[in-house]
């Protein structure tokens, strides 16, 4: 299998994959053998059949895409483990070429995590910043947790500001609705 790798952005890669004839052949194979539990072939058990048998009497078209499914997928599971990329998303496949069972050319695209390098972390200075604590922060956050923390009483005098009123209200309509 030949693989080819190309960067098309910092975390997209293309990953070109080329079958060979081995490859392609173990894998018409592996499908004859899935497909043949379904064929009925007189003189054999069922699921028995040899697979130059079993394709003979499998649909051709049938045949054509359990193999394309197997291949693709197979393929470029091992050219991501091969190749120790680092993919984080299912790929958009592009078959480029495809003579059945003799030739399968197809390319992949997707997000991938690309080389991670880490910069010299001791020549980085940071200062801290002096922090000054005034008087007036102090009253004003002592303010704060002192309104948190306050308990509501209910008083029987006239509201004045920052007071919290509940009103109990119910109105009447005295318009009348005309049908």
């Amino acid at each position: 299998m030949v693989i080819e790798t190309k960067e098309i952005s910092p975390s997209e890669l293309k990953v070109s994959i080329k079958a060979n004839q081995e490859e392609i052949d173990r894998i018409k194979n592996k499908v004859l053998l899935t497909l043949a539990k379904d064929v009925k072939i007189a003189g054999f058990r069922e699921g028995k059949a040899p697979a130059n048998m079993v394709e003979k009497y499998v649909d051709q078209n049938l045949l054509g895409n359990q193999f394309l499914n197997e291949a693709v997928s197979e393929l470029y599971e091992q050219a991501i483990r091969e190749k120790v990329l680092r993919v984080v998303s299912q790929p958009k496949i592009t078959i480029t070429k495809f003579i059945p069972f003799e030739t399968l050319e197809f390319s992949a695209e997707t997000d991938y995590i690309g080389e991670v390098t880490i910069p010299d972390y001791k020549t980085i200075k940071v200062t801290a910043e002096e922090v000054a604590v005034t008087e007036k922060d102090i009253a004003t956050v002592l303010k704060n947790l002192s309104e948190r923390q306050a308990k509501k009483t209910s008083v029987k005098r006239a509201a004045k500001n920052d007071d919290e009123v509940n009103l109990d209200f119910s109105g009447v309509d005295t318009k009348t609705k005309e049908p």
